[in-house]
């Protein structure tokens, strides 16, 4: 009986049913054009994330981009991403944003976006 699991709350990086993050259905189109109507996933996601993250402190680090001023640019940087916003602290490491699930009838719905504490 699925619906012994209804009320079940769960976090994840992403939700294709997430309408407070504008980005997030552009994505899901781009996605599905480009990929013959297949269904992104949160690793498809948090790839795409990763990429665009990258390519934001390649441009910071400026036109003569070297490995240690890449390192530097993403070293406290904040990101808006399909999976959340985040920010990096000096070492790396992300504060960000969560995306909290609730299964019914044993299918996952969008329920909410947490976002970390300042």
């Amino acid at each position: 009986d699925k619906s012994l699991y209804n009320n079940v709350l769960y976090t994840t990086h992403y939700s294709p049913d997430d309408t407070s993050n504008a980005k997030v259905q552009d994505f899901i189109k781009s996605y599905k054009k480009a990929n013959k109507s297949a269904d992104p996933n949160t690793f498809t996601a948090l790839a795409y994330d990763s990429v665009y993250m990258m390519a934001q402190a390649i441009e910071k680090a400026g036109k003569n981009a070297t490995r240690e001023s890449v390192r530097n640019a993403i070293s406290g940087m904040s990101f808006e991403g399909v999976t959340g916003n985040f920010t990096l602290d000096k070492k790396g490491s992300p504060k960000k944003s969560v995306i909290v699930l609730e299964l019914k009838d044993g299918k996952p719905q969008y329920k909410t976006t947490i976002q970390p504490s300042k």
